[in-house]
């Protein structure tokens, strides 16, 4: 017996300034079988669980951001140009916020750039060179220079999506290859990846290491049932993550079974109580796995989903202590789509369920008793029969371009039933070799599938090729083993408690918090004055507010600036009996997403080969080489090479120091809050194993050379015996030199103290501690006038700090060679086109020209774009 509803119930929440969702309501039923009364209240109950999905959803809307780059992989020095699309993560309309983030992430964890970009309709783009303007003291002795090789990750995010954990954050992993050795000979070899590694300077978590046969086990419905048949959906990977063929069988009875896709399958049986096991067989072996305990008492589901509009959900009950009715939902990216109460009566259930009008995309199936206890839950993808996306078609007036030779493109964009559409969408067209990850998705596929779904998905774009039933049962595979609960249904339905950390940015802003001198505990009714001065000093803003009972403080700033402006804060409070001198200032702007580790597969990159040449009939095909790019390993940091005295700027390799911006690493501590330290306590954050004796300190073993200069307090040698009293609000900047080196090598490299010797010593070599192997360590400190006094160093209620506004936009350059190359024209250029913006006119056409470089015969185009209704649409073709 089964009661439909399709109306909704809401109640209201308990939150303040749409910071904590709780939603309280009693849950006291008598329940007799049979009878009416019962049943309707176990509906209303159900019923407002649905109801505050659906709420909540409105009060706290996630988002999703997905980035379109111009390339698939990169070399050092090069610029990564990059489209933004951010929308609303339910819906796929535009998003309340709009301030975006964009990280660039050096492989070893640490943050070397950030874009902040105005969100337009939904859309934002930028860009990164990927060159190391590190430090002026680092600048002056190396010059500047590319950022080396290596596996560097792009996030992006709202501030708001950080309410929602670390998994909802885009992230793409990309290879930065070695310059070619020869300049423009990308495609002649296999490229390299130079890794060194530093440990000091290691701030990414351990990539997990794999077995040779990895295996996980996903019951549908997230629970196995002993005494009754139970679908079980599974994955087999490699050491390298990806899946692999396998069989098995499960021991103890005569089933076996196989992949289907990508190391993944499935297999139905009926599970004693307690312990099952399996055995997988690969290429490399065999292991036995142990499945989820099977459970006595529980709802096996299994849902075919063959149907093009439609599921048939099949529940078969076990155990005597089930409730007798039950509610079920089903959500699609979250948003309530139906809602239906079942009556339990211990005999199996199957009912057909209507997907019509429900839009495109991964959906959820949960059961759930008037107590809110989750019986079951199941993720689905439902390909939309009423809303399909747009089509993008491409001429090109040349099959074949020579080299400098002008490219036409002209584009038709029309919607499903062919009527032109006016839209603008990204553009990229390179030359079609090149090298790519098999992680790597599209528009498409990240808005609909991957951004839905948990972990890594292996060629996502193979699940949209076609809708037979070999690609429609991989991807209800998909479903099942990386399933997540993205959404999640305990929080929406108010069973669990929710809290906004992080508030909407519909503009620049400044949040944080009040604390009280220890740090631990928020400090209400502060009353928090700030001053925003632009570089420019022409609209200066003004700010009061009193914080509430989170300590919680949040600044909308009207005025829109690029790169920084001044920001004056501080916090004042009558009762200066109570909580001291000192109050601290804490930044919203310090919570950033954590660091994350790297999946295996992430840094496998394949070249992609032309294997054909096209002509008019037959389109190119570009297959993956299954060869990996050279990864080169050498030791951390080269000792110094011998120099002359007089030539003291950019003779130093790149490896040769770490240097730190103490200036910017001392922002962040005050936007924590926190205290500064010394210079000793700087480098031991920085990983540096330092030991301090009665004669000194040592770093890595070996006395350090401290070198102090800019101030006229060391203008005579610029040696510093008591580095423990220099505070990190008084440096600018440090550079640590990697190796050991000799006494004479650290003198060369420190100017005051050369000049110094020349003018005490009269023979400076021959010295016996000229031979003494040191650790040199080169502090750039502020001016005299700048020098913190010590109540600026313990009183960190008040700040002068700067406030990053919009990222500088730059545009993408291609040369043109309208009268053909000069003699001796070179261009290597890889990307040969960049346009973040195409704008289709009324009758739904635009056209492009550049010139095509000196090394590319066939090119690559590449598009995307998203309508304002939330279609995403791609295209992407060799030519």
């Amino acid at each position: 017996m089964m009661l439909f509803h399709r109306s909704y119930a809401s109640i209201s929440p308990v939150f303040r300034r749409l910071k904590v969702w709780t939603v309280s309501f009693m849950l006291l039923f008598t329940f007799s079988v049979g009878s009416s009364a019962e049943l309707s209240s176990s509906a209303d109950s159900l019923m407002r669980f649905a109801g505050n999905i659906h709420q909540f959803n409105s009060i706290f809307p996630q988002e999703k951001v997905y980035l379109q780059f111009d390339n698939t992989s990169y070399y050092t020095g090069e610029t990564v140009w990059f489209k933004a699309f951010v929308v609303n993560a339910s819906t796929l309309n535009r998003p309340q916020s709009r301030v975006l983030y964009v990280d660039l992430i050096s492989p070893n964890g640490i943050l070397l750039k950030r874009e902040k970009l105005k969100i337009i309709a939904g859309q934002a783009d930028g860009s990164f060179v990927l060159i190391d303007g590190s430090t002026a003291q680092a600048r002056n002795l190396r010059g500047i220079l590319s950022f080396p090789s290596g596996f560097y990750e792009i996030r992006a995010y709202t501030a708001y999506m950080q309410n929602f954990g670390k998994d909802v954050i885009f992230s793409r992993v990309f290879a930065v290859y070695d310059k070619p050795k020869e300049e423009g000979r990308y495609y002649d070899e296999s490229p390299t990846i130079t890794v060194r590694e530093n440990e000091i300077m290691q701030k990414r978590p351990e990539t997990p290491r794999q077995n040779n046969i990895n295996a996980t086990f996903h019951p549908e419905g997230g629970h196995i049932i002993a005494g009754v048949p139970n679908r079980v959906a599974f994955k087999v990977t490699g050491e390298d993550g990806f899946g692999i063929d396998a069989t098995g069988t499960v021991q103890g009875t005569d089933i076996s079974f196989g992949t289907v896709h990508a190391g993944m399958g499935s297999f139905v049986f009926t599970p004693v109580s307690g312990r099952n096991t399996v055995e997988i067989t690969t290429e490399g072996g065999s292991r036995t796995f142990n499945l989820p305990n099977a459970e006595d008492t529980g709802l096996a589901v299994q849902i075919d989903g063959s149907g093009p509009d439609s599921i048939t959900v099949n529940i078969i009950p076990s155990g005597t202590l089930l409730p007798d009715t039950i509610g079920m939902t089903i959500t699609c990216r979250g948003e309530l789509m139906d809602f239906a109460t079942l009556h339990i009566d211990g005999e199996p259930l199957s009912m057909d369920v209507s997907l019509y009008g429900i839009p495109e995309g991964v959906c959820r199936l949960t059961l759930f008793d008037t107590k809110g206890n989750i019986y079951a839950n199941r993720s689905f993808y439902h390909f939309s029969t009423t809303s399909f996306p747009p089509v993008l078609t491409v001429n090109t007036d040349k099959n074949k371009y020579g080299f400098f030779e002008k490219v036409k493109l002209s584009f038709d964009l029309k919607d499903n039933k062919g009527a032109p559409l006016r839209d603008r969408f990204c553009l990229s067209v390179r030359d079609i070799r090149g090298q790519d990850n098999k992680f790597n998705d599209d528009l498409r596929t990240s808005m609909l599938l991957t951004s839905d779904l948990k972990g890594l998905i292996e060629n996502p774009s193979y699940y949209f090729e076609s809708n037979d039933d070999e690609h429609l049962e991989a991807l209800d595979l998909l479903c099942m083993v990386q399933g997540w609960e993205r959404y999640d249904w305990r929080k929406m339905t108010g069973m669990d408690d929710f809290r906004e950390v992080h508030r909407l940015e519909e503009s620049l802003t400044l949040n944080g918090w009040i604390l009280n001198p220890s740090g631990r505990k928020p400090m209400s009714d502060v009353r928090v004055s700030a001053a925003l001065i632009p570089t420019d000093k022409t609209l200066t803003e003004t700010f009061v507010y009193n914080t509430d009972s989170s300590g919680y403080f949040g600044f909308d700033i009207g005025v829109d600036f690029y790169e920084q402006a001044r920001f004056n804060i501080s916090a004042n409070v009558n009762r200066e009996r109570l909580i001291g001198t000192s109050a601290r200032i804490v930044f919203e702007r310090s919570v950033t997403p954590e660091i994350r580790a790297f999946h295996p597969g992430e840094t496998l990159f394949y070249s992609l080969t032309n294997r054909k040449v096209p002509t008019l009939e037959q389109p190119i095909v570009t297959e993956l080489d299954e060869s990996l790019p050279t990864v080169i390993n050498v030791d951390d940091g080269l000792l110094l090479p011998e120099v002359d005295i007089e030539d003291r700027r950019k003779y130093v390799d790149y490896y040769t120091f770490n240097a730190y911006d103490v200036m910017k690493d001392v922002e962040i501590d005050l936007d924590k809050g926190e205290y500064t330290t010394d210079i000793i306590g700087y480098l031991i954050e920085k990983g540096y194993q330092i030991i301090e004796e009665d004669s000194g300190f040592y770093i890595n073993g070996f006395e350090p050379f401290m070198y102090v200069h800019n101030t006229t307090k060391y203008q005579n040698t610029g040696i510093y015996s008591n580095p423990g009293a220099i505070d990190t609000r008084d440096v600018i900047s440090i550079m640590v030199y990697d190796k050991p080196m000799y006494k004479r090598e650290a003198w060369l490299l420190a100017p005051f103290y050369i000049d110094y010797l020349r003018r005490t010593v009269t023979n400076v070599e021959g010295s016996p501690e000229e031979y003494d192997r040191v650790i040199m360590v080169d502090v750039q400190i502020k001016e005299e006038h700048q020098i913190s006094t010590r109540e600026e160093l313990y009183k960190i209620d008040r700040r002068v700090t700067t406030v990053d506004g919009w990222s500088t936009p730059y545009s993408f350059y291609a040369p043109s060679y309208p009268d053909g190359p000069v003699l001796g024209d070179v261009d290597y250029r890889r990307t040969l086109y960049w346009n973040p913006n195409v704008i289709t006119d009324s009758i739904g056409h635009a056209e492009v020209e550049f010139y095509n470089n000196s090394i590319t015969e066939h090119i690559n185009i590449s598009a995307a774009g998203m309508t304002s209704s939330g279609l995403p649409y791609i295209y992407n073709q060799d030519r």
